[in-house]
């Protein structure tokens, strides 16, 4: 799988340009120096245009002269502001155009003494090696080797040839419409003009010779004559790329957009050149042209099957498992995926490093001059990722929204449904409570199960939502790169590649995991729980009369009950210590204590108890320490009668209770104008 960039390694065409001088420490990479970016950076946003216009200028003046010094020919269409326009009508040349079709003999004549002008024009030696290519070659070589010297850029010796190639073959149509097609392309339109009309009058409806009729006027300024040989054209032939061409920029001359747009729509089906890219790139109408629809049609027009990328890098081995449908599922999907997921993590590493260029290939594709494509696969991946950037995530912020509000309600849910309270272990046994985790279990359960299998379903759903659209785009972006395998091209592709398993590892882990609640850890099952509960339920133990006594030991006093027994012993009849213990909860307590009886200064009479405890849980652990106390009896010689408790321990705090009879509160009361009871 790890051949893409053999699969994107196609010939490039083109002219190496030129190594580029040092850039001077003070400049940037950009070309512009630090001193142009802080006076930039106090420019009005009006001046900022200014300057950008000048800059561009001074850049299409230093390509210019590049161009020339390294004798490239320079297409000035794909400059930023080199506007197209139209030569101003020659009426000298237009003067001298036949009002009637030539004859054959007429045109053989001309061509005779164009040859011979066209040979004294040209070195001996160039002349000498045409020559010697035409010599022995049949009319359809000729013009195969005319073709191919206008595109090594030597429109002289293709010009001879083609002549050479007519005076071969002077009944072939398609020889003299090569020929008049290269004097357009040379600016000698008022010669082709006539074989031009020579070739209508035999054949009117060529689709060919009315578009080449066409260049030649609109060649020469008259655009109303060349726009009549358009339009007849594209009446035979509504696809002409040329033709079509043509009749854009005429429309963009006379403001007429949507017939300009319109026509730019026809060419590019067929032809997908730079120099009408550039035109459109520079346009304000640009966004009115699907570029990738375009090229997808004209893919079908040449019968090219597009090739399934994504499957021949093996992309299509890597599929996503099922996600989670209930909380045992997902307890063991990560450890059960590890492996996938550690492969996930390996193509993304690969991906990433793949993209990363070297020196070496930096440095080659800085003298690499652009491929014949270069504009349209810019075009195009531009279109591309306007289409599918949106659309490539996971989730959008909607999704994001239901998922919250679904995490939201699940836990609101899962709080409303409490378990009951455990029974304590006094009052059943481990079994009880065991029972008691499985229902426990069986509430709490499904609430988790149902979120775990909604929330993956929705994530699964888009998955299955977003997955294909990856694959279209991936696709899509090599079979475009393909047509300018450049550096930054094959590093964009390897980009998005590594992207794609950044998708696929999200998946992933956007899986809702949340495993069984605790009460769940146990083996027995509902039908077990419930025979268990149920009998413990049945069961009803009152308790007897005879459980309940109180005895008097020699040296303490034990009391018993259903609900506790309390062991106390009196030391010197002022301190007493004991232990008491409660069935229901487990507790255990320790205290030690003074009870006092009788008078006190005559202010307070009766019984008075304080003592000091240590509380342990029911697994004879610490749990609390405090102190309690009671009072009961009159105070005040009799005006006041109370009963009065408090008990302050570390986790409680302080808590007191109490009351008290007394006349005078029901007089103070009464006085105040309340009634009691």
């Amino acid at each position: 799988m790890r051949y893409l960039l053999s699969l994107m390694a196609i010939a490039s065409i083109g002219l190496h340009g030129y190594a580029q001088n040092k850039v001077p420490k003070t400049q940037l990479p950009t070309g512009m120096s630090m001193e142009d970016l802080q006076k930039m950076a106090t420019m009005s946003p009006q001046e900022l245009e200014a300057y950008k216009t000048k800059m561009l200028k001074q850049a299409e003046a230093n390509a210019r002269q590049l161009a020339k010094a390294g004798n490239i020919k320079l297409d000035e269409t794909v400059l930023p502001t080199t506007s197209f326009y139209f030569p101003v009508k020659d009426m000298k040349r237009l003067a001298t155009l036949p009002a009637a079709p030539p004859t054959l003999n007429t045109l053989m004549g001309q061509l005779t003494k164009q040859e011979a002008a066209l040979k004294q024009a040209l070195p001996t030696s160039a002349v000498q090696k045409v020559e010697s290519i035409a010599a022995g070659k049949s009319a359809l070589d000729l013009r195969n080797a005319a073709i191919g010297g206008w595109y090594r850029d030597n429109p002289e010796a293709a010009m001879l040839l083609s002549m050479k190639a007519v005076q071969k073959s002077p009944e072939d149509i398609l020889g003299w419409n090569n020929l008049a097609a290269l004097m357009n392309m040379t600016g000698l339109e008022h010669q082709a003009v006539p074989i031009l009309l020579y070739g209508l009058n035999k054949y009117p409806n060529s689709s060919i010779l009315l578009n080449n009729m066409g260049q030649s006027y609109l060649g020469m300024g008259d655009v109303n004559k060349a726009t009549q040989y358009f339009k007849k054209c594209l009446t035979i032939d509504d696809l002409h790329p040329e033709a079509n061409h043509s009749m854009a920029l005429i429309s963009l001359q006379a403001k007429d957009m949507e017939a300009a747009m319109r026509h730019f729509e026809k060419e590019l089906t067929i032809a997908q050149r730079r120099s009408s890219l550039a035109l459109l790139a520079k346009h304000e109408n640009r966004e009115k042209l699907n570029l990738t629809a375009l090229r997808n049609r004209k893919m079908q027009l040449d019968g090219t099957n597009r090739k399934d990328f994504f499957e021949e890098i093996a992309l299509g081995k890597f599929k996503l498992p099922d996600l989670p449908k209930n909380s045992e599922q997902a307890q063991g999907f990560m450890k059960a995926n590890k492996g996938f997921m550690e492969s996930l993590q390996n193509e993304f590493l690969f991906w990433s490093n793949a993209g990363i260029a070297t020196p070496q290939q930096l440095s080659a594709e800085g003298k690499r001059y652009p491929g014949i494509y270069a504009d349209l696969v810019d075009e195009l991946i531009r279109e591309l990722g306007d289409q599918y950037a949106p659309i490539l995530a996971l989730f959008g912020e909607d999704d994001v929204s239901h998922l919250d509000a679904m995490t939201r309600q699940y836990y609101k849910t899962l709080s409303e449904r409490e378990c009951p309270p455990p029974p304590s272990v006094a009052g059943g046994g481990a079994a009880v409570m065991e029972a008691h985790q499985r229902k426990c279990c069986d509430i709490k359960k499904p609430i988790i199960d149902q979120y775990v299998a909604d929330y993956n379903a929705f994530v699964t759903n888009r998955i299955q939502i977003v997955l294909p659209r990856w694959k279209v785009f991936l696709n899509t972006l090599i079979n475009y790169a393909q047509l300018d395998p450049s550096i930054g091209n094959q590093r964009l592709v390897c980009s998005f590649v590594s992207q794609y398993f950044t998708f696929l590892i999200q998946c992933m882990q956007a899986a809702k995991l949340d495993a069984p609640p605790m009460e769940c850890h146990t083996t027995m099952t509902t039908e077990e729980a419930d025979a268990i509960l149920a009998a413990n339920h049945d069961f009803k133990l009152d308790c007897p009369d005879w459980l309940e006594f109180e005895v008097s030991l020699k040296l303490a006093k034990l009391k018993v009950n259903c609900e506790s027994y309390n062991i106390e012993a009196d030391v010197y009849g002022i301190i007493n210590v004991g232990a008491e213990k409660q069935f229901k909860s487990g507790t255990s307590t320790l205290y030690v204590g003074a009870g006092i009886d009788g008078s006190f200064k005559e202010v307070a009479e009766g019984e008075i108890t304080q003592q000091f405890y240590i509380v342990f849980d029911h697994n004879n652990q610490f749990s609390d320490v405090g102190m309690r106390g009671t009072a009961n009896g009159e105070l005040a010689g009799g005006m006041i009668g109370a009963e009065f408790g408090y008990d302050f321990s570390m986790s409680s705090g302080f808590n007191a209770q109490g009351k008290t009879n007394s006349a005078w509160v029901e007089n103070y009361t009464k006085a105040l104008g309340y009634v009691t009871k």
